[in-house]
């Protein structure tokens, strides 16, 4: 039978014996071309059909959304027609682990989040492995090589999944001027917990509260970060009137570098607006050249705040045409085409 038809690469294929004599199957692709990586499995039966519930070109093994590409996976049977899938995923996290429980129908086993657990709270796993236990459960075994921790690691996982006060961490997407966290606490709905962050050089700080939703997600946005600065965040949260905490998580923001957009929207439909990134509050310079070479415009931005600023010319008159945007900072300049329509 034809398992995969879907459009896009596939590698990475691993099989193994679904104890009911069978073959479970995973493998990463991206659908289309310009699409991530994700994970897929997919389980056949002994008459070679698919079996019920997992979907014809592979099923994604995880939800997780935002920026990011899922690697090398491995897959372990649970003896009864489900399996354990690990895999790794590149991210602003570093390289992250996880592991997912699938059903013998190819669903989510309950007790477990939708976009599998994390096998670890460090920045750098490799190498996944997985092996069933031979009770319904896999060992998981793979590699760690952060300045913190190294060597190989290995972890249990049984079939009810995770335990139900653990707070895992999804993402932390990370940004210039901005650390977007998602947390999720299984079977912790309506959890209430403090989100916590401290530098190499600094005590814990206590930012702010956050609760989970319906489904056991916390989220939070620390803007107060600077450029270049390491941070270590973490959640607090009261268990029978104790105080416990979960995990920390490291990362780093990268610093600011001098961009330029141009005009947003473009073409820019009567006043345009020109975006562009400071690194810090050096002078920088903004000119508007025409088609024929004559500036039109020049404004010192330098006093403007380091990080993205839009600026509008609106003050400006520009008439509509083709235009050349420059913007120069310390010896270094940028350029950009724009249009101003009527």
């Amino acid at each position: 039978m034809l398992l995969c038809s879907a459009i896009g690469d596939r590698d990475g294929l691993q099989a193994v014996p679904d104890g009911l004599g069978g073959v479970l199957l995973t493998w990463f692709d991206h659908r289309p071309s310009t699409a991530p990586y994700e994970i897929y499995a997919a389980r056949i039966l002994p008459d070679g059909s698919l079996a019920r519930g997992w979907a014809a070109n592979g099923t994604v093994v995880s939800d997780i959304t935002g920026p990011g590409n899922e690697f090398d996976p491995a897959i372990a049977s649970d003896g009864a027609g489900g399996a354990y899938v690990v895999w790794r995923r590149e991210d602003y996290t570093g390289d992250p682990n996880f592991v997912q429980h699938l059903t013998a129908t190819g669903g989510v086993a309950p007790g477990w989040p939708p976009f599998g657990i994390r096998l670890s709270q460090t920045s750098s796993q490799f190498d996944p492995r997985a092996i069933e236990d031979g009770q319904g459960g896999a060992i998981v075994v793979w590699h760690e090589g952060s300045i913190s921790r190294q060597g190989i690691y290995a972890q249990r996982y049984t079939p009810s999944g995770p335990t139900p006060v653990l707070l895992s961490l999804v993402t932390a997407e990370v940004k210039a001027d901005v650390v977007d966290l998602h947390w999720y606490a299984a079977a912790r709905a309506g959890l209430r917990a403090t989100v916590y962050r401290r530098t190499q050089h600094t005590n814990w700080l206590s930012l702010a509260g956050v609760s989970a939703t319906g489904t056991g997600h916390l989220r939070y946005e620390d803007r107060t970060v600077s450029p270049g600065e390491r941070y270590a965040y973490r959640l607090g949260y009261l268990e029978a009137g104790v105080q416990q905490f979960g995990a920390e998580t490291w990362v780093v923001v990268p610093a600011l570098a001098l961009a330029l957009e141009g005009f947003r929207p473009n073409p820019a439909a009567g006043s345009p607006v020109v975006a562009f990134t400071l690194p810090d509050a050096s002078p920088a310079r903004l000119e508007l050249f025409d088609v024929a070479g004559r500036q039109v415009l020049a404004r010192e931005v330098g006093s403007l705040a380091a990080g993205r600023q839009q600026v509008s010319l609106a003050d400006a008159g520009i008439s509509p045409g083709l235009y050349v945007i420059r913007l120069s900072r310390v010896g270094r300049t940028l350029s950009a085409r724009g249009v101003v329509t009527r």
